[in-house]
């Protein structure tokens, strides 16, 4: 998400005044101040303040469903593959918490076409989850009183810097916890023990795997 073009700066400053501001309550003047452009400049690379919304809401999910897709696409073992779904959503949460926070504040600002289309990403996203669960329930792996409670609870995981701050923890050690919540939430069938990793949590799961 990060990148050395005008544009991107102009994004990546964007979600951070959005992030603390509000939509409402950042001007385009603002933007351009923030990556020292003239307004009349910032408007050559964008076209509306709502068109850098929209990139913002976009980079924010194309990391999220990325994430999530290389995690599961890194081993057949469903109980893995939750694991490291939860560690790298984390991970990336804590990596782009002004994009995050936009996402989940500031999409109904978008008008009604481009707001419908990213309603409908974040609903496949959201179903990608429960698809996810529902495998590891069907095969045996999982014993859940309830995959539609349960897939907000996942989602809702990585407001990881309260933890971080208090406890001093690194990203990838918050990222390990949340994994091991979500094993405990969905109590793994196989051997006692089978949702904990036996490795220190110094690193996450989806990292060591890289």
């Amino acid at each position: 998400m990060t990148g050395s073009t005008k544009y991107q700066q102009v994004v990546e400053a964007a979600a951070q005044l959005f992030a603390d501001r509000g939509y409402r309550g950042t001007s385009m003047r603002d933007i351009a101040d923030a990556v020292g452009l003239h307004a009349p400049s910032l408007y050559n690379r964008v076209h509306s303040k709502a068109d850098v919304l929209r990139a913002i809401i976009d980079s924010a999910l194309d990391g999220l469903v990325d994430a999530q897709f290389q995690a599961i696409s890194s081993t057949p073992d469903v109980e893995l593959q939750l694991r490291r779904a939860v560690e790298a959503k984390v991970l990336f949460q804590a990596q782009h918490p002004h994009f995050i926070r936009v996402l989940a504040l500031e999409v109904h600002h978008l008008d009604e076409q481009p707001r419908g289309v990213v309603t409908d990403r974040i609903a496949q996203y959201e179903d990608s989850w429960l698809a996810l669960i529902n495998r590891g329930c069907a095969s045996g792996h999982f014993r859940v009183a309830s995959v539609e409670l349960l897939v907000p609870t996942l989602l809702s995981m990585g407001t990881q810097s309260a933890a971080q701050s208090a406890l001093n923890l690194s990203m990838a050690q918050v990222a390990y916890h949340f994994g091991d919540m979500a094993m405990r939430l969905v109590e793994p069938a196989g051997i006692p023990g089978r949702g904990s990793t036996d490795v220190d949590p110094g690193a996450s799961d989806i990292s060591r795997s890289a």
